[in-house]
């Protein structure tokens, strides 16, 4: 953990302190390999174990793949694409079927290679909201959040 990660957590906590009036904001993740982790026992956890399948891009960086079988080891989970070309994005598409939980794909990848949105039939996905104005903002659905949570993870 570097001092330039920490310096920039605590300063982002302050600030959502300050314009939200809160006394206490929490960084929860410290790392990319833990929260692309947490974000597939998420995706778990939302299909309420009927979907059993992950996809992980084979350019996701290997400390972060590493990061997820760990953490989903003992959970009867299959993953799969780690074998698909590297920067196929339509060959990792076509491994999602409909008992997949989540597809992770780091964009930009390891290699350094930006993509566009991947589109795969069986999971619905929803768009990035804008961060709109802490102060005039108070429900999810305000937020732009959909009410239904995504199963697509993608790791900016």
């Amino acid at each position: 953990m570097s001092q330039g990660t920490l310096q920039a957590h605590f300063e982002y906590q302050s600030m959502i302190c300050a314009l939200t009036g809160m006394d206490v904001s929490i960084v929860s993740h410290y790392d990319g390999a833990t929260a692309s982790a947490e974000a597939v026992i998420m995706a778990l956890q939302v299909t309420k174990g009927k979907r059993c399948k992950m996809v992980l891009s084979p350019t996701l960086h290997p400390q972060y793949r590493q990061v997820i079988h760990t953490y989903t080891q003992g959970m009867c989970l299959e993953s799969r694409g780690e074998d698909a070309p590297l920067g196929d994005l339509t060959a990792l598409a076509s491994q999602v079927d409909s008992e997949t939980a989540c597809v992770v794909v780091q964009n930009p990848d390891f290699l350094g290679r930006l993509y566009r949105r991947l589109r795969c039939k069986h999971l619905p996905t929803s768009p990035m909201p804008r961060a709109p104005s802490l102060s005039c903002r108070s429900t999810r659905s305000a937020w732009g959040c959909s009410p239904r949570p995504a199963n697509m993870v993608q790791i900016s």
